[in-house]
């Protein structure tokens, strides 16, 4: 911007930028969860699987929470993270939580008896 002023309207631009306002970052949460649904990412923050899980108000008595799916979508290609949240969940640290993106969809499947 400052540059394109100077080139021929004002002589050595200041330009000061202010964010009004951030873009939505959602993910949802669908499948054997409590309270499926779609949940903001806090700015300035990281949110992870177990946390969107607990948003959603935790995994319901038949979900199957050995194969979780992250579908994620770069350039228009769709990437599949498969995720065994049962050991994440039996894990004292959280080093491999999944973080997640904005527009990450979590698919939570029904457990087959």
């Amino acid at each position: 911007l400052a540059k394109m002023l100077a080139k021929d309207y004002i002589k050595n631009p200041q330009v000061s930028v202010n964010i009004k306002e951030y873009s939505a970052r959602r993910i949802s949460v669908l499948g054997e969860v409590k309270e499926p649904g779609s949940f903001d990412i806090p700015a300035e923050e990281r949110l992870t699987l177990l946390q969107a899980v607990a948003r959603a108000k935790g995994f319901t008595n038949i979900a199957k929470t050995d194969a979780v799916v992250i579908r994620r979508f770069h350039h228009g290609k769709e990437e599949k993270i498969n995720v065994n949240a049962t050991e994440l969940m039996r894990s004292n640290t959280d080093k491999k939580d999944v973080d997640l993106e904005p527009g990450d969809i979590i698919m939570v499947p029904q457990r087959f008896f």
